[in-house]
């Protein structure tokens, strides 16, 4: 939260964060940490993520997702998004489109990868080693660099989707 209201008040995001990063508890930092709301045999939901997308058939694959998945040959694609119906490939919509009705792209357009009872991810390491990488760019906090931060942001991804190739897709 504190790097949201980086540009807002420093100050405030400055201490905030560095209160995190201080914390004894510390940060996420592997896979095994990440918050997650798990199904078991007593508790069972249905994933809101899936909800939207599958059920409601109102969330695909962004137009800039497209771009940056594609466009790097991202291995992490088919763990984030389903291929589209229309042609088993992954494309993106743009934002904010209110001129076609969704029933005109949804075969057209990747929809989320998520199952009805998939587990509920609220926060990932690899998302806990972007925000350092932020904060040493925008408020110089932490002890390591901001490429550090970033590639170990990267990895982590890599290895909570079961994606192999990090780095050939760091280079």
């Amino acid at each position: 939260l504190a790097m949201r209201i980086s540009f807002v008040d420093q100050t405030k995001a400055t201490a905030e964060a560095s209160a995190a990063i201080n914390h004894a508890g510390g940060l996420l930092s592997s896979s095994d940490d990440s918050a997650i709301l798990h199904q078991t045999t007593s508790f069972t939901f249905i994933n809101p993520i899936w909800e939207v997308s599958e059920s409601f058939k109102d969330m695909r694959m962004g137009a800039t997702m497209d771009c940056y998945l594609n466009g790097y040959n991202d291995p992490r694609i088919s763990k984030y998004f389903r291929a589209a119906s229309k042609d088993g490939k992954y494309h993106g919509v743009r934002n904010g489109m209110t001129s076609i009705p969704k029933d005109a792209y949804v075969a057209a357009a990747s929809g989320m990868n998520f199952a009805q009872n998939d587990n509920m991810q609220w926060m990932n390491a690899a998302e806990a080693y972007f925000l350092l990488a932020e904060a040493k760019l925008r408020l110089n906090l932490g002890s390591e660099t901001v490429k550090t931060y970033y590639e170990a942001g990267v990895r982590t991804s890599f290895s909570s989707k079961g994606v192999s190739g990090v780095d050939a897709y760091l280079a």
